[in-house]
């Protein structure tokens, strides 16, 4: 038997800025960090941009390290599921 695959989870910053080159200026200095939650406790963290983090499929609560509240996300086996952060 095959074992499953895992589901992956990333995070990327999905600002719009006016000005040519600030949004990468931005993207560089800014390193926002998030955290995944299931049934309240903290099952992984990462950093926006960075590498995915693998999950167990099921359903999942993500905020950013600041606090800030990103909903649920379901991820399904062998899935890569994106959240963009808005400015």
């Amino acid at each position: 038997m095959e074992s499953p695959k895992p589901a992956c989870f990333s995070a990327t910053f999905a600002g719009r800025f006016s000005q040519p080159g600030l949004r990468q200026a931005v993207r560089g200095s800014v390193r926002e960090g998030f955290e995944v939650l299931r049934a309240g406790a903290v099952v992984a963290t990462g950093t926006v941009g960075d590498e995915v983090v693998e999950l167990a499929p099921g359903r999942y609560e993500v905020r950013t390290s600041s606090g800030a509240d990103l909903g649920a996300v379901t991820v399904a086996a062998g899935e890569v599921v994106e959240v963009r952060l808005r400015e």
